[in-house]
């Protein structure tokens, strides 16, 4: 069973008192929900109807406080399909699903290991030196038991159907002989047991091509400010997990500095200055992407960079970016 982690100073935080009861009820629906299903985070907008359940709140609902949590930073648009929660990785570690897994595993090694213990600490098979004598009823020489006789009293006639003892040789007719024998041979042979499985070797997984840190500072030796590692000890084991796994994903340091350059640039600037939780999040990869395209297109003006500092995001998607402007004084219409 997974749990969420909730801090006690939930109740006062700014941001809660931002969004409202309603808005903050669905943040810890979405946690809940993240944690129950491994989604690292992240809320699909197919699920929102799940997190609350109830009648009282109309899909529109359910978006308009979607969008509040987004503006008040408990929740992040990844795409127009789905959120992630902010600071998911480093407060939620446990829910990570490469924590999961290493948990899961651990589990199955420790039954492993009990099924192991159990099958060679079976109960140890009778002596093989055991003796038709020593099966009741019988003597070392094959003869039956006999009490002793009572003066005065006629010992009990022996019935016709059991076995009888030549009084000349003192041994066991041959229809006595065949049970006694297969029940000697059933005591002295053990059923034969399995031999126990030798536990499969886990395959160590390759070492990452860089460390987080020299991750990170790539990111911040080229974002402008827009970047901040913090301190190393500060990384909580979830983040760690997160960026170990994007770095083995995006195994250049050109890649890192790339993305860098674009926040510097004014990409996602309602962001403002991110850090070690933001680079643990899903939103790295979709980053990653358009930093790509917006290199490969010749690195035109975001509509966060300082030119349009300033402006509302529907005033600096109309203004026309810095190669069309160049254009425009030299007459050249592009």
């Amino acid at each position: 069973m997974m749990w969420v982690k909730l801090d006690c100073t939930l109740a006062t935080h700014r941001k809660m008192l931002r969004a409202g009861a309603e808005a903050s009820w669905l943040w810890v629906c979405g946690l809940a929900y993240a944690n129950q299903h491994t989604t690292n985070g992240v809320i699909p907008r197919e699920a929102l109807t799940a997190l609350y359940p109830s009648d009282e709140w109309t899909p529109a609902k359910r978006r308009r406080l979607a969008e509040k949590l987004v503006e008040v930073g408990l929740w992040e648009a990844v795409s127009d399909q789905s959120w992630e929660i902010h600071g998911y990785a480093e407060h939620q570690g446990e829910a990570m699903s490469d924590a999961v897994e290493a948990r899961r595993e651990r589990e199955r090694e420790k039954k492993r290991a009990q099924r192991d213990r159990e099958k060679t600490s079976g109960a140890r098979p009778p002596s093989p030196n055991v003796s038709l004598g020593d099966i009741e009823g019988t003597r070392g020489d094959m003869s039956p038991v006999m009490s002793p006789p009572v003066p005065g009293v006629s010992p009990p006639s022996v019935p016709t159907d059991r076995p009888t003892v030549s009084q000349d040789t003192k041994t066991l007719s041959p229809a006595a002989v065949a049970p006694l024998a297969l029940a000697a041979q059933a005591t002295v042979d053990p059923a034969p047991t399995k031999p126990a499985k030798t536990p499969r070797a886990k395959k160590p997984a390759d070492p990452p091509p860089f460390s987080i840190g020299d991750a990170f500072e790539a990111l911040a030796s080229s974002a402008g400010g827009r970047f901040a590692a913090g301190v190393e000890g500060d990384w909580t084991r979830g983040v760690r997990i997160a960026v170990a796994r994007s770095v083995r994903q995006y195994p250049d340091l050109g890649a890192w500095r790339l993305v860098g350059e674009w926040l510097a640039a004014g990409g996602d600037r309602f962001r403002g200055v991110l850090g070690p939780s933001w680079a643990a999040s899903g939103a790295l990869a979709d980053t990653m992407a358009r930093a790509r395209e917006w290199d490969a297109t010749g690195r035109p003006a975001l509509a966060g960079s300082p030119a349009t500092f300033g402006q509302t995001p529907s005033q600096a998607r109309a203004e026309p970016d810095i190669w069309t402007r160049a254009a425009a004084k030299q007459g050249v219409v592009l």
